[in-house]
């Protein structure tokens, strides 16, 4: 084989395992990300979570769930609030902006702002 085929497959070779890398790394992060949001809307997970990093035992998690019941649901609580909030917020920055665009940039703000999102 000559020298340039070598080197050519070389090349080839650290191209594709870069692209496999770089996108694999990009789904686990998602799934991780992905893990944690699942994690604050349900309690149970994030007590098991909280219990498992932290090492409890079974007669620490009698005592421990109590306490974490409550303000787990207290979280979640603030982080509904928060999210009503920013939700808020952000429908009245859009609204203060319409008036000074253009047409084109009207539809592609409602476009936009009206695109669904993700679950949460």
């Amino acid at each position: 084989m000559s020298t340039s085929k070598i080197i050519l497959i070389v090349l080839s070779m650290l191209l594709s395992g870069f692209a496999i890398g770089f996108f694999t790394a990009g789904r686990m992060a998602s799934m991780r990300i992905n893990k944690h949001r699942d994690m604050m809307h349900n309690i149970e997970l994030e007590k098991e979570f909280i219990s498992r990093k932290v090492g409890l035992s079974k007669s620490q998690e009698e005592v421990f769930f109590p306490v974490l019941d409550s303000m787990l649901v207290l979280q979640k609580t603030i982080r509904e609030e928060h999210h009503a909030a920013m939700r808020s917020a952000r429908k009245k920055m859009f609204d203060s902006i319409r008036p000074s665009l253009s047409p084109d940039q009207l539809k592609k703000l409602t476009r936009f702002t009206n695109k669904p999102r993700p679950p949460r």
